[in-house]
Protein backbone atom coordinates (compact mmCIF):
# COMPACT_ATOMS: atom_id res chain seq x y z
CA UNK A 1 0.00 0.00 0.00
CA UNK A 2 1.29 3.47 -0.86
CA UNK A 3 0.18 6.73 0.67
CA UNK A 4 1.19 10.27 -0.13
CA UNK A 5 0.63 11.82 3.28
CA UNK A 6 3.21 13.32 5.62
CA UNK A 7 5.65 10.37 5.61
CA UNK A 8 7.68 9.04 8.53
CA UNK A 9 11.14 10.13 9.63
CA UNK A 10 13.95 7.56 9.77
CA UNK A 11 14.20 7.69 13.57
CA UNK A 12 10.46 6.98 13.94
CA UNK A 13 10.63 3.95 11.60
CA UNK A 14 12.57 1.93 14.19
CA UNK A 15 9.60 2.12 16.62
CA UNK A 16 6.77 2.11 14.10
CA UNK A 17 5.59 -1.45 14.79
CA UNK A 18 5.64 -1.19 18.60
CA UNK A 19 2.31 -1.44 20.34
CA UNK A 20 0.64 1.94 20.99
CA UNK A 21 3.40 3.90 19.24
CA UNK A 22 2.42 7.06 17.41
CA UNK A 23 4.73 9.00 15.15
CA UNK A 24 5.56 12.28 16.93
CA UNK A 25 4.68 15.72 15.56
CA UNK A 26 1.57 14.58 13.70
CA UNK A 27 -1.40 16.90 14.08
CA UNK A 28 -4.27 15.27 15.96
CA UNK A 29 -6.67 15.72 13.03
CA UNK A 30 -4.45 13.37 10.97
CA UNK A 31 -4.65 10.54 13.50
CA UNK A 32 -7.21 7.91 12.61
CA UNK A 33 -5.86 5.04 14.72
CA UNK A 34 -5.13 4.29 18.35
CA UNK A 35 -1.53 3.17 17.76
CA UNK A 36 -2.06 -0.58 17.62
CA UNK A 37 -2.92 -1.23 13.95
CA UNK A 38 0.62 -1.71 12.61
CA UNK A 39 1.56 -3.76 15.66
CA UNK A 40 -1.28 -6.20 14.94
CA UNK A 41 -0.48 -6.36 11.21
CA UNK A 42 3.17 -7.20 11.88
CA UNK A 43 2.37 -9.66 14.66
CA UNK A 44 -0.19 -11.54 12.56
CA UNK A 45 2.02 -11.53 9.46
CA UNK A 46 5.04 -12.85 11.33
CA UNK A 47 2.92 -15.51 13.06
CA UNK A 48 1.98 -16.79 9.61
CA UNK A 49 5.62 -16.87 8.50
CA UNK A 50 5.44 -13.56 6.63
CA UNK A 51 6.93 -10.12 7.01
CA UNK A 52 6.03 -6.43 6.87
CA UNK A 53 8.32 -3.80 5.38
CA UNK A 54 8.01 -0.03 5.21
CA UNK A 55 9.82 2.59 3.16
CA UNK A 56 9.08 6.21 3.94
CA UNK A 57 10.29 9.72 3.32
CA UNK A 58 9.17 12.57 5.54
CA UNK A 59 6.97 14.99 3.64
CA UNK A 60 6.53 12.59 0.71
CA UNK A 61 4.70 9.47 1.91
CA UNK A 62 5.14 5.81 2.78
CA UNK A 63 4.98 2.38 1.16
CA UNK A 64 3.97 -0.64 3.24
CA UNK A 65 4.55 -4.15 1.91
CA UNK A 66 2.98 -7.18 3.61
CA UNK A 67 4.19 -10.63 2.58
CA UNK A 68 2.21 -13.65 3.78
CA UNK A 69 2.99 -17.13 2.44
CA UNK A 70 0.18 -19.18 0.94
CA UNK A 71 1.05 -22.03 3.28
CA UNK A 72 2.23 -20.95 6.75
CA UNK A 73 5.52 -22.43 7.92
Amino acid sequence: MRDYSFGITADALAQLFERLYRVPDIAIEHMHVVGIDLYVVKSDSCSAGGAVEVASEAGVGSTFTVNIPLWPT
